[in-house]
């Protein structure tokens, strides 16, 4: 049995640097050019669109920053199926009403749901959507990680330390992409003291 190392502190949740509410400041890094320029795109595409990429990818980040820019209708659909049908007929009214809606979760609804929300916001405002896969709306952006977004990601939050960059490069391989993963695996290192700022 592994014994706990005597002189290792652990570091409690306000001060851990992989907090939930300092990784949220993170600006969404774009693949090519930046917030305007991206915005324009989606604008000439009529607001209607998708952000596909796989899980911990960073949609749910951009598309929540898009709200905040955007100020229009965002949706975060709940597991619970018994409230799909009334989400889906406040989605469908917010687009009716002159609203782009932004939903995250969409790939909870059952198929037929799925095409009622495309076929009802067709003459909307605008609809953009999360998924894991392209799918019928064109594509926005394709989130795809790599270490080196990884990299500038801890750049971002300040870390310059080798060994932060490698732990964290080290997380991303392990978590296979998913950067969210990646980065509660560095807090849990924060947490236990396995891991320190310039150690």
């Amino acid at each position: 049995m592994s014994q706990t190392n005597p002189t290792r502190r652990c570091l409690n949740a306000a001060a851990n640097p992989f907090r939930t509410e300092r990784l949220e400041r993170i600006p969404f890094r774009f693949e090519t050019g930046d917030w305007d320029s991206n915005l324009v795109r989606l604008q000439q595409m009529n607001y209607r669109a998708a952000i596909v990429g796989r899980k911990g990818s960073g949609k749910t980040t951009l598309l929540e920053q898009l709200q905040d820019r955007l100020q229009q209708y965002y949706v975060s659909l709940p597991h619970d199926k018994t409230c799909h049908a009334e989400v889906l007929r406040d989605a469908i009214a917010a687009s009716k009403s002159g609203q782009v809606v932004l939903f995250d979760g969409v790939e909870r609804f059952s198929f037929w749901q799925r095409w009622s929300l495309l076929r009802n916001t067709a003459a909307g405002a605008g609809l953009v959507l999360i998924v894991h896969r392209r799918c019928r709306l064109k594509t926005w952006v394709h989130c795809r990680p790599d270490q080196q977004l990884m990299i500038q990601l801890l750049d971002d939050l300040g870390f310059t330390d080798a060994r932060v960059v490698e732990a964290g490069q080290a997380a991303f391989e392990r978590c296979r992409g998913n950067v969210r993963e990646a980065f509660l695996e560095l807090y849990d290192q924060f947490a236990s003291g396995d891991l320190t700022v310039g150690s």
